[in-house]
C-alpha cells in the first residue's frame, strides 16, 4: 500500500462519507483515503454489506474488507486471525474483481485463498450490493444477493473484527508511474446487522453510510 491519508476521508455534510486518492509527485507515490470501525466497532459472527459503484481505473482501487484477530499470528490456521477482503476492484480496468482471505500473516508462512471474477458486470455505473455472511462454518460471500463464493479453507475464525472501507494503491499497480493515473472517489452504502451470533440474513438490520463518485470516473 502507497500512503493514506487523513485528509482524503471527510463527511460531505449531506451524510455521506468521501474517500478520494491523488497522485503526490513529490513522493512519488498515490495518498489515499480509508475509515476503519476500529475504535467504536468489532464485529464477530452475522452479514455485512455494502452497496457500492465502482469505477473503472487503473492504479487503485476500492476495497471493503474485515481485520478479525490477529491476522500476523502464525500457527497454520486462521484461529487467531484473518483478513477477509469481501470484495476488492483490482483490475477494474480489465473488468475483474474478486474476494479473497488471508491467514497466518504476509510473510513466509502467510497463505490465501481467493475468488476471482472476470468480465465482472459491477463496472456498469450503478450500486451494487456486497456481503459476508460470517458463521461458525463458513464465510460466504454474495453480489447483489447472489452468493459467489463459499470457503472454509483457512478453518474459521471466532474473533470479532474491525471493517474497513478503503482506496488503495500499491507500487506493483504502478499508478502514477508506468500507468495513467485518475483520481476517483467510491460511493458506497455500508450495512452491518446484529453481530456475535449467526442470523438469518432475512433478519439483519441495516446500518448506512454512503460515499459519492465524481462524474470524472467512469
Amino acid at each position: 500500500m502507497d500512503f493514506l491519508g487523513k485528509s482524503l476521508s471527510r463527511l460531505s455534510g449531506d451524510g455521506r462519507l468521501l474517500l478520494t486518492a491523488k497522485w503526490n509527485a513529490e513522493e512519488n507515490r498515490v495518498h489515499s483515503g480509508a475509515v476503519r470501525s476500529a475504535a467504536d466497532f468489532s464485529g464477530g459472527y452475522g452479514y455485512y454489506e455494502a452497496s457500492i459503484r465502482f469505477p473503472k481505473t487503473y492504479g487503485i482501487w476500492g476495497a471493503f474488507w474485515m481485520m478479525a484477530g490477529d491476522v500476523m499470528g502464525e500457527d497454520n490456521s486462521s484461529e487467531d486471525g484473518i483478513e477477509i477482503d469481501i470484495i476488492e476492484s483490482i483490475d477494474s480496468a480489465e473488468g475483474r474483481c474478486g474476494h479473497a482471505i488471508h491467514w497466518d500473516g504476509y510473510g513466509e508462512k502467510a497463505k490465501n485463498d481467493s475468488k476471482i471474477h472476470s468480465n465482472s458486470k459491477i463496472y456498469d455505473g450503478k450500486f451494487h450490493k456486497f456481503a459476508l455472511w460470517r458463521t461458525e462454518t463458513d464465510y460466504i460471500f454474495y453480489v447483489d444477493g447472489k452468493e459467489t463464493w463459499r470457503t472454509r479453507s483457512a478453518g474459521i475464525c471466532p474473533l470479532g473484527g474491525d471493517m474497513l472501507l478503503m482506496v488503495e494503491s500499491a507500487p506493483w499497480a504502478e499508478a502514477g508511474r508506468s500507468r495513467p493515473f485518475k483520481p476517483c472517489l467510491r460511493r458506497w452504502r455500508w450495512t452491518t446487522s446484529a453481530y456475535g451470533k449467526q442470523i438469518p440474513i432475512s433478519q439483519k438490520q441495516p446500518l448506512w453510510m454512503t460515499v459519492s463518485s465524481p462524474s470524472g470516473c467512469k
